[in-house]
């Protein structure tokens, strides 16, 4: 049996030879097995996760709200010079657009 390292917990033991020829695994699905019984792992969203998305989402809609205001703004002191960028911009947009479809299909 391999010596167990001293940071591991004291119920934890290394697997040996023999108990590394009863893992498995399903090439199909990529499911791994031990001693035939499928190992189940999971994926947890902490409170601190669920903290943190929220947080984000105030952020994305303050952005949203600030970026919605900044537009107006230009829109009503200038209305003509904000018609031509906003003509100017989709027209950038579109010739990006059209490079990265011609540049696709290059590859």
């Amino acid at each position: 049996m391999p010596l167990r390292p001293p940071d591991w917990f004291d119920k934890v033991t290394p697997v040996s030879i023999t108990g590394l020829g009863l893992i498995g695994i399903d090439e199909k699905t990529n499911v791994m097995f031990w001693d035939g019984k499928r190992l189940i792992t999971e994926k947890r969203f902490g409170r601190l996760a669920i903290v943190g998305l929220f947080i984000a989402g105030i952020g994305v809609a303050a952005t949203v709200v600030q970026a919605w205001a900044a537009v107006a703004f230009f829109a009503l002191a200038d209305p003509l010079n904000f018609v031509r960028f906003y003509i100017g911009a989709l027209g950038r947009l579109l010739v990006a657009a059209v490079s990265c479809v011609i540049g696709s299909a290059a590859w």
